[in-house]
């Protein structure tokens, strides 16, 4: 059998099954934390430790997977999630609870991350080139599917079966992709050359590309745009000033899940690469669906045409995302050398999850202190700066 072809039919249930475990595990907790606690500081601090490491340490796992195997490195991480999982099972009776949940958190964070990088960077290795936005395209399909299937299964099955089951859940989930993980054909590529390890590398490389920093500093000004004038300021309008209830937010928020598989489906049929014109685009829709969500702020609708808006808006906005991380993971896996994909990949990573919170907080005090209306504005900004520095500035791709 060709090693693609094999590659494509373990890589796929393999993924979906890791991804929709996961996303039971962060549900379960979540509602556990809130349900025991009843506290909302908590299930923030459960959040957090699921995010440091995150930041902290994709750069230097970007270094590991361009310097090691990635497949060693991709089994041992979902090994060690496994192993993890059972320990959280077996110490549940002998050690307190909620310690258990963020030491999971924590852990499950650090080794999924691991697993994430090393997919990422190798799928260039583990597919045809070729081949690679459907892959991306699928991928994301996925990671979607198991957002909007997770909650809804999640908060189905937390009424029969207590947190512990969970985690036993999440173990086997962990325990089924290694397994399937040991089947891959990756194709390492071996260095002509032992290369120093250094944690500036990959900054330095982003730096001297003109065209990928461009691409880079463009997409960490739309990630820190996208919780300033969405992710904050969508759920309080809609629970808080317009009082439609948590109902209608869940209907509202997984109609995003549902543009992002749409975009990846167009994604995977025309094979869009990522260039200026493309980013060019992206930002006009942004600027244009933002300004659709603010329509409602400043004129007074009636609720079926509100939530119809806010509907059309995420749907759009989840279209449009998926436009754009598709072709940027192609472009990091087909256009960059081997030995510092890994590590590029990592820090952008980390970079994105740096600026993300910032715009949380920043967002949340703005709301706070005067509307959702001016973080909204505050936040499409920079995406109207950046816009207007593309369409002035001579394109060379």
């Amino acid at each position: 059998m060709n090693n693609y072809f094999k590659n494509k039919l373990i890589y796929f249930p393999g993924i979906f099954i890791s991804l929709l475990g996961s996303v039971l595990f962060t549900f379960a907790t979540g509602m556990y934390l809130l349900d025991v606690t009843h506290q909302g500081t908590s299930y923030a601090f459960n959040i957090i430790l699921y995010t440091i490491p995150v930041v902290v340490l994709s750069p230097i796992f970007g270094i590991f997977v361009d310097h090691y195997s990635k497949k060693k490195l991709i089994i041992l991480g979902d090994l060690f999630n496994a192993l993890l999982m059972f320990g959280l099972f077996y110490m549940w009776n002998f050690v307190d609870h909620l310690t258990l949940i963020y030491v999971g958190s924590l852990f499950t964070s650090i080794f999924s991350l691991l697993v994430y990088i090393g997919f990422e960077s190798g799928k260039s290795q583990i597919f045809e080139k070729n081949w690679l936005v459907k892959a991306n395209s699928l991928t994301s399909i996925i990671a979607s599917c198991s957002r909007v299937a997770g909650p809804f299964l999640g908060g189905l099955v937390y009424a029969f079966i207590d947190i512990r089951t969970f985690v036993l859940f999440n173990g086997i989930s962990f325990l089924f992709s290694m397994i399937t993980e040991i089947f891959l054909t990756i194709q390492e590529v071996k260095a002509k050359k032992k290369e120093k390890v250094s944690l500036t590398k990959g900054f330095k490389y982003i730096m001297l590309d003109k065209k990928l920093k461009k691409y880079v500093v463009l997409l960490v000004i739309l990630n820190f745009s996208f919780p300033m004038a969405i992710v904050v300021p969508i759920p309080y309008l809609i629970t808080n000033y317009f009082e439609f209830g948590s109902k209608v937010l869940g209907g509202i928020e997984s109609v995003f899940s549902i543009g992002l598989i749409v975009g990846a489906m167009v994604m995977g049929k025309f094979n869009f690469k990522l260039t200026s014109k493309l980013i060019k685009v992206l930002f006009t829709g942004y600027l244009g669906v933002n300004t659709l969500f603010l329509i409602p702020i400043f004129i007074d609708l009636e609720q079926i045409v509100t939530t119809l808006i806010y509907s059309i808006g995420m749907f759009l906005t989840g279209g449009l995302i998926a436009l754009v991380d598709i072709p940027l993971f192609t472009y990091f896996q087909k256009e960059l050398p081997d030995n510092i994909r890994g590590q590029v990949i990592g820090l952008f990573i980390g970079m994105v999850k740096t600026i993300m919170p910032i715009a949380l907080l920043l967002s949340g005090k703005i709301i706070d202190t005067s509307t959702p209306g001016y973080s909204m504005i505050l936040g499409i900004i920079p995406i109207a700066i950046s816009l207007v520095f593309l369409i002035l500035t001579p394109q060379k791709e």
